[in-house]
């Protein structure tokens, strides 16, 4: 099961230098600023992550992004992230793949999610109705995720509960 996947990560689906300074610019937002004390740099992130999220969560979310990883690693993961590329990778799996993406989710866009699936042979696609990448408790979209995930997995033999 895949959610929120990409095929291509953001450089190599950059068409122009603008895109590719777009790129850049969040390697060095988080190498600059995600270690600091002023959350408005990783602020950034949360409101691309969950732009539907409360107040609340997103400064619960600013100070996980804070606490879980060097502002250098967090760099290296969105830099490696951007080299992605999974076009061949993808037509060679042979598992049942359910995959999953937001409509409105830009980390990474709809199309890739869309993408991905038209890769995967044999695998099912499913449109979420949400903006958030990360999917809020309460939202019709998680319902939706829980549902189709559930079902998913009702496909696969599992081991039987102690």
């Amino acid at each position: 099961m895949l959610y929120g996947a990409s095929a291509q990560g953001r450089l190599v689906r950059a068409v122009t230098e603008q895109d590719r300074d777009r790129h850049r610019l969040q390697v060095d937002l988080a190498r600059l600023g995600w270690g600091s004390d002023d959350p408005a740099i990783r602020q950034v992130f949360t409101s691309q992550f969950m732009p539907g999220g409360s107040k609340e969560l997103w400064q619960a979310f600013n100070e996980l992004q804070r606490a879980s990883t060097s502002a250098e690693n967090a760099a290296r993961v969105l830099d490696a992230c951007g080299s992605i590329d999974v076009m061949d990778q993808a037509r060679r799996v042979r598992a049942r793949t359910l995959v999953m993406h937001a409509r409105g989710d830009q980390r990474p866009p709809f199309e890739q999610g869309r993408l991905l699936a038209s890769l995967i042979p044999d695998s099912r696609f499913v449109s979420l109705d949400s903006d958030n990448h990360i999917l809020l408790d309460g939202e019709a979209a998680w319902s939706a995720f829980l549902a189709e995930f559930e079902s998913f997995l009702g496909g696969i033999d599992r081991p039987a509960r102690p």
